[in-house]
């Protein structure tokens, strides 16, 4: 394992700030940091998801509103400002979407070299109509059955935001159900497909007004 494992370790530590946390997680696009401690950085004391930040960041929004004042008070606090943030600050526009009616062959090429795990379905009218991941296709490659269309393996209970929603609330979403991506629809037609929104685009969003807040105390 040591001849092909990376040596150049990025981590964090129990006492770093929660804003460089973020940026790591945001400018290497990682899912998880290993924590070691402050005076030895060799000694690993467990992991840190990217979604356990989001979550925690949640909470925190949560009880800020509500009147509960945690030990994390003041984290919260500074939580409690980025309530304004929209999806529409955050999400990616250019999006690549799948038609439903593509078969399985042209699908395959399709996502050959692309990297989203995850794909927005419209029908012959441009309107979402589903979401496909990477996992759904290989079920159905493996099968061989090319009389497939997309939307006969897409899912069609799609889970979305608009772009006038809180921005947490799209953190919540995607954290909970463990989603690649969130479809951004608008507001007024829930089938008209804006952009998707994803953890680093949630992430580095969080980021990047905590680190201007700071900046500015």
């Amino acid at each position: 394992m040591k001849d092909v494992a990376t040596h150049q370790i990025i981590y964090t530590t129990p006492s770093e700030d929660l804003n460089e946390v973020l940026k790591k997680f945001t400018i290497r696009n990682l899912h998880l940091l290993p924590v070691v401690r402050d005076e030895d950085h060799q000694y690993l004391l467990g992991m840190l998801d990217r979604r356990e930040v989001i979550q925690f960041y949640n909470q925190q929004v949560q009880q800020t509103k509500s009147g509960h004042i945690s030990p994390a008070a003041r984290l919260g606090e500074r939580f409690a400002q980025l309530q304004d943030i929209r999806v529409s600050e955050a999400m990616n526009e250019d999006v690549e979407t799948v038609p439903d009616d593509m078969n399985l062959e042209s699908l395959k090429a399709f996502i050959a070299n692309r990297k989203p795990s995850s794909f927005p379905v419209i029908d012959a009218s441009g309107e979402l109509c589903g979401i496909l991941s990477l996992s759904d296709c290989q079920k159905f490659f493996d099968k061989g059955d090319t009389s497939l269309l997309v939307k006969d393996i897409a899912t069609s209970d799609v889970v979305t935001v608009t772009q006038n929603d809180p921005l947490f609330m799209a953190s919540q979403k995607i954290s909970s159900g463990d989603f690649a991506i969130l479809p951004v629809v608008d507001s007024d037609n829930p089938k008209k497909l804006l952009g998707v929104v994803n953890h680093r685009d949630i992430t580095s969003a969080f980021s990047n007004v905590m680190i201007r807040k700071k900046s500015g105390e």
